[in-house]
């Protein structure tokens, strides 16, 4: 998800329009809130060192390049999960309508809904309508 916002932000010009499901907007909150293992892992992706974490960390953090996106953003986010806290998608969505971005936010109850239900009936009108007005 944070990747598909980072290619919104960078190629505006291609990038019409990015949906989202659970995105982390403050990587290191999320690394401080899911603990070691998180980190762990982040280290061994990113080959960086410890003291190098933060900076990549920030690099990736839509919290740190919201400005730079301009595109209509979909964010869903599942409620009551212990995975991704929905603080997460919420401050991304303050940030992007402070910046005066088309932001939505769609709460999923991770039990009745999937990308064949309630998220996907939501998505296409979205897609379609970013699709009628690239005309």
């Amino acid at each position: 998800a944070t990747f598909a916002l980072m290619l919104a932000a960078n190629y505006p010009e291609v990038i019409k329009g990015c949906a989202v499901v659970d995105i982390i907007c403050d990587m290191q909150a999320f690394v401080d809130f899911r603990g070691e293992q998180i980190k762990e892992m982040y280290l061994y992706y990113f080959g960086c060192t410890e003291e190098q974490l933060p900076d990549e960390l920030a690099k990736r953090s839509p919290k740190y390049f919201y400005e730079t996106i301009k595109a209509p953003v979909l964010l869903f986010c599942y409620t009551d999960t212990p995975v991704v806290p929905n603080e997460q998608s919420e401050e991304l969505k303050a940030l992007l309508d402070g910046n005066g971005c088309d932001t939505e936010l769609e709460y999923l109850s991770p039990v009745n809904s999937d990308f064949n239900g309630t998220a996907f009936m939501k998505l296409i009108p979205w897609i379609k309508n970013i699709a009628d007005n690239r005309k």
